[in-house]
């Protein structure tokens, strides 16, 4: 019998800091261009889809655009174990929900 033992994920950070976005400026102009239409692809790459805009996240990210960005990087956190609790994402998905989605991109 062969026992395996599965090693957590190391935790990691954003490779930009929250006000980095300019380093990414097409990013960062299509966060404030075409906020919903951003928060639908990430939705979509980070459910496994490649370059798709998610229609429910679209619609979500123009209805609810603080709210869809929490969500987004509590998704994000989990997927890839980003050493972020759930105040750094509220916090940072309400105060600035473009500068949040340029960081999560």
């Amino acid at each position: 019998q062969f026992l395996y033992f599965i090693e957590p994920l190391p935790e990691m950070s954003y490779t930009t800091g929250l006000c980095d976005c300019m380093q990414d400026t097409s990013s960062c102009v299509d966060s404030v261009i075409c906020y919903p239409c951003m928060i639908g692809r990430q939705c979509g790459a980070a459910d496994g889809q490649s370059d798709q805009c998610s229609c429910f996240g679209c619609i979500c990210g123009y209805l609810f655009p603080s709210l869809s960005a929490c969500c987004l990087r509590k998704k994000l956190a989990e997927r890839y174990s980003l050493e972020e609790g759930c105040c750094g994402q509220v916090i940072f998905g309400c105060l600035c929900p473009a500068c949040s989605l340029c960081q999560t991109h």
